[in-house]
Order: C-alpha cells, then sequence, then structure tokens
C-alpha cells in the first residue's frame, strides 16, 4: 500500500497520479492525498482538501483482511505547528506562489485573529 499526503502550497504536486485527476472541477483544492492499495494497484483514492478547510480524516489501508484504519490529518497537523517553530515565521513576506484575493482575506483575518499580523 502506498499512501501520498501533498500538503504543498506551490510546485508541483508530488503524488503518483495522472494531472487531471489533481483537481476538483472547482478548482479551488490546493492539497491532496492519493491512495494506492497493494489490491489494487491501478486504482488511486485521491482526497482533495481546500484550502480554507479543515482536512478530512483519511483511510489507510493495511492487509487485505483489515480493516482501513482512520487518520485524521488536521490534529496532525495542528500538533506540527504548535511544537514547531511558526512563532518565527514572518507572516508578512510575501508567498513564493500567492494565493487569489480570496484565500488572501482568508488566510490574513485568521492571522490577525492569532495576533500573527
Amino acid at each position: 500500500n502506498l499512501v501520498e499526503i501533498d500538503l504543498l502550497l506551490c510546485g508541483s504536486h508530488t503524488v503518483a497520479v495522472s494531472p487531471d485527476m489533481l483537481r476538483p472541477a472547482n478548482g479551488s483544492v490546493r492539497y491532496l492525498v492519493c491512495v494506492v492499495r497493494d489490491s489494487a494497484p491501478k486504482q488511486r483514492e485521491i482526497y482533495h482538501l481546500p484550502l480554507r478547510e479543515r482536512l478530512k480524516p483519511i483511510r489507510i489501508p493495511l492487509r487485505p483482511a483489515d480493516q482501513d484504519v482512520i487518520l485524521d490529518l488536521q490534529p496532525l497537523i495542528d500538533r506540527c505547528y504548535q511544537t514547531g517553530r511558526y512563532w518565527q515565521t514572518d507572516y508578512t513576506r510575501p508567498l513564493p506562489q500567492p494565493l487569489n484575493a480570496e484565500d488572501t482575506a482568508w488566510a490574513t483575518a485568521l492571522l490577525q485573529q492569532a495576533e500573527l499580523l
């Protein structure tokens, strides 16, 4: 089994899927997860993760006889943020790939609410 979690904000996606599977029709997704099961190696389970939404739980396959385990990504990311040195990040610097106007307004409001701007 293979589980790829792509939380990159810019650059090329790192998951092993064809480009037409990367974006949903509305194009508002920044992050994604790709699951490939050993029992069906040509099939891909794609989780589209919009920037402005809480990260969804994903199904992690185990052995074919075992039930999938549910992995809730958001608490993991929250923990990384809490224990990392993100308080040192200069959030006034421009991103390498700017967000669209709506995402910028949303991110700015979050940063102001957290007193990081």
